[in-house]
């Protein structure tokens, strides 16, 4: 597997990506993608010559956050999402920054099992520390927090 800089070329594939995706990316979050990758900063991880995980993320006053994060279903459990995020971190942390952050779905109302997921990867990488906890947002029957972790780098 190679962990490359993404360029304009790989935003449909990892579009791609995400839209096999669809507990994690709505129809919205696709169409933002369309606008985010070309002004952020990122990494594909390609394997046999098929891209199957991205990651993306910009910084904000000192502050680097990571945007979007996916890897194909089947590829998942391979540290392939470790990769991308130390990737990302080694850049940041390059250039001065000193915390990183990344928000997600932290709370659910059922539970939603694939966010429980992915807050244990980020966990497992290192983001320990909740910095922000949104208001309740109600989608139908299902309702929503949103947490910023934050990692020191």
């Amino acid at each position: 597997m190679k962990i490359r800089k993404y360029t304009s070329k790989d935003t449909k594939d990892m579009i791609s990506v995400a839209r096999s995706l669809p507990a994690w990316f709505t129809k919205k979050a696709l169409k933002n993608m369309e606008i985010d990758f070309p002004l952020q900063y990122g990494y594909v991880a390609i394997d046999n010559n098929k891209l199957v995980g991205f990651i993306s993320g910009s910084s904000q006053d000192g502050i680097t956050k990571i945007s979007w994060l996916g890897i194909n279903k089947k590829d998942r459990n391979k540290g392939i999402g470790k990769k991308l995020v130390l990737r990302l971190e080694k850049d940041f942390k390059k250039l001065g920054a000193k915390k990183m952050q990344v928000e997600t779905v932290g709370w659910t109302d059922p539970l939603e099992k694939d966010y429980a997921q992915t807050r244990k990867f980020y966990k497992r990488a290192g983001f320990d520390k909740i910095v922000k906890k949104s208001s309740i947002k109600t989608e139908g029957k299902w309702q929503s927090k949103m947490y910023t972790y934050e990692k020191s780098i």
